[in-house]
């Protein structure tokens, strides 16, 4: 949205809520403001955040955004099912008869949505269960959705040489997925409690095992 925005409660979440799209990552990059005409703005009360969606076969999109606070029911960064019948299209959240809604409610943000080689639906999330921040949930059907037992990932991490990190926070998990859908890559945003790595916060690129 171009000019000022409302101040920062639910008008400006009801106004503020863009997407930003190009042909290539080259660009040129366009701004576009989503439609959230249908929008549930009682349950589902950011509207759009912690927003990665999965474009499925027949073009519509399914994704994950959280509630926080009044005036949602549940508190807890409740993570709601939404979807599109497309990418500019008009979202809304998925119907309660098709999927539970919320879908999960583990005090988690962050979503980053994909589906692997396999066409099974996954999902990773920052947790406040520290250390294991990491959290992953999957489905077969993109309505049924079930928390992994382990982290996908925690504050530590290993680094080239033999050492290891632990970091004060580690969040926004992302994947670099190959032409196969298998994921090579973990990218999360990190903070340290010094700055002793040159900087307080930064992106950590973390190669994944095949």
């Amino acid at each position: 949205t171009f000019g000022d925005c409302p101040g920062t409660d639910q008008s400006y979440e009801r106004a503020c809520q863009d997407i930003l799209f190009a042909p290539t990552l080259d660009g040129p990059w366009e701004r576009q403001n989503m439609s959230l005409a249908k929008w549930n703005w009682t349950e589902a009360n950011l509207g759009f955040e912690s927003h990665a969606p999965v474009v499925l076969e027949n073009g519509n999109i399914l994704t994950f955004t959280r509630s926080w606070g009044s005036p949602a029911p549940l508190p807890n960064s409740a993570i709601w099912l939404a979807t599109a019948d497309s990418w500019n299209g008009s979202y809304h959240l998925v119907d309660s008869k098709l999927a539970a809604q919320p879908a999960l409610n583990n005090g988690m943000e962050d979503t980053f949505m994909f589906r692997d080689a396999a066409g099974y639906l996954h999902a990773l999330f920052h947790s406040w269960n520290n250390p294991y921040v990491g959290a992953h949930a999957f489905s077969r059907d993109g309505f049924n959705w079930t928390m992994a037992d382990t982290a996908a990932f925690t504050l530590s991490t290993d680094v080239e040489g033999g050492s290891s990190i632990t970091y004060v926070r580690r969040e926004r998990p992302h994947l670099v997925l190959d032409d196969d859908l298998n994921p090579t890559h973990l990218l999360t945003a990190v903070t340290t409690d010094n700055g002793d790595l040159l900087d307080w916060s930064f992106t950590h690129v973390q190669a994944i095992s095949q």
